[in-house]
């Protein structure tokens, strides 16, 4: 460390903390880049061509182990993700009798609206029991009945200053008042 020009600082700062030399190996999978693996001595010029063959062999292992890890965590919340979003549907189509994409075509709008991760949004809505959605007052107009078929309504359901839109769907063409089909 001692004769490092390329990083006085860090080689100024480590001769301190009583590191003489260090071997920095790369630790990477099939191009994913994970980290390093660095190796201190307290000697001067402590590592040799062997520790460095011996270090590269435990530098492999090592992203070996940790790409499988992460690769598992990742898999694992993914689950988590997918399991919390089918809940939050299975919710919503109980509570508005809706289908199984509208109901999630509802979380996303919300989650785009409120710029919350669509996971967020299921979270809170199965922990809670609410789906919060745009204020009522700055609901785009795009989410009006214009445009949608005679055979489908849309209904909001107000809880304080929010507001739930449910579009529900229906096969038969809805009734007037008076008619007694």
């Amino acid at each position: 460390m001692a004769t490092e020009t390329r990083r006085p600082l860090f080689a100024g700062a480590a001769l301190q903390h009583g590191a003489a030399s260090m071997l920095a190996l790369q630790l990477y999978v099939d191009g994913d880049d994970l980290g390093a693996l660095n190796l201190y001595s307290r000697r001067p010029a402590a590592f040799t061509d062997e520790s460095e063959h011996v270090g590269l062999l435990s530098a492999a292992h090592a992203a070996v182990a940790y790409a499988a890890a992460r690769g598992k965590e990742r898999m694992s919340r993914g689950l988590l993700t997918q399991q919390v979003i089918g809940q939050a549907q299975g919710i919503l189509m109980e509570r508005h009798r809706l289908t199984g994409d509208r109901a999630f075509a509802l979380l996303v709008a919300t989650s785009q609206r409120s710029t919350m991760k669509l996971r967020d949004v299921a979270a809170r809505l199965a922990r809670s029991g609410e789906l919060r959605a745009v204020p009522a007052r700055s609901r785009p107009e795009r989410w009006t009945r214009r445009g949608r078929s005679r055979h489908e309504t849309a209904e909001t359901a107000d809880t304080d200053r929010w507001s739930l839109l449910v579009f529900a769907s229906s096969p038969w063409p809805s009734r007037s008042e008076g008619d007694s089909r």
